[in-house]
């Protein structure tokens, strides 16, 4: 019986997955898949399976295997160069998204009212950018209702029961439910940047003395 010949498609829409990447890069530098699966914790059984998927999506045979040892096809050669590049790239834009969390940066735009911005969120707006250089603050003071998406604003501080913004993404910074009077003593954070709230949050109850807020 001759020889049959096994063509490999490829769908035009279907990448490897980082982690097949990952295992393929391991045998290779391992120079085998028992060795490869030793080190990344795996079976050689799963090691090899993910090989085979990593080939089938990319229509293309990457190891030549025999019962002693593996080399890289030509194409092998190449998914490899490729591999080492997306996998940096990866590593780079985890790194950076890591640091920006933790060190935020970009405009923040704040207000609250007259009386409460000057003396109790002026004074935590002024640690938060000693904390953080890479943010540029701007807090503006009104007495008066605020829209803050139409007007631009990032944050509004302010004390109050929140109902006013029911349902609008309120988050807050702290909810003392017995004063004097059984009225209840909120500071409500609205905001559209989650990760930001969370910041000033931790800056904002730092530097105020939260249980002696004004009602």
């Amino acid at each position: 019986m001759p020889p049959r010949l096994f063509l490999m498609t490829h769908k035009k829409d279907t990448v490897p997955l980082p982690e097949d990447l990952r295992v393929f890069l391991t045998v290779i530098r391992k120079a085998g898949f028992a060795a490869a699966a030793d080190e990344l914790g795996l079976s050689p059984a799963y090691v090899s399976k993910r090989i085979q998927i990593l080939e089938t999506t990319l229509a293309t045979r990457l190891l030549h295997r025999t019962s002693r040892r593996i080399a890289l096809t030509e194409d092998g050669e190449r998914v490899q160069r490729w591999a080492v590049r997306i996998l940096e790239d990866f590593q780079q834009l985890s790194d950076e998204l890591s640091d920006a969390h933790a060190s935020p940066r970009g405009r923040l735009h704040l207000c609250s009212s007259f009386g409460f911005g000057r003396n109790h969120v002026a004074p935590a707006v002024s640690l938060l950018a000693q904390q953080y250089p890479g943010l540029e603050i701007r807090l503006d003071l009104f007495d008066r209702v605020v829209d803050i998406v139409s007007e631009g604003f990032d944050l509004e501080i302010r004390v109050g029961d929140g109902t006013r913004q029911a349902g609008s993404g309120a988050a807050w910074l702290y909810s003392e439910r017995q004063r004097v009077g059984g009225v209840p003593d909120t500071v409500g954070v609205f905001r559209k940047a989650e990760g930001v709230c969370g910041v000033f949050a931790g800056a904002f109850q730092g530097i105020v003395d939260l249980a002696s807020l004004p009602i």
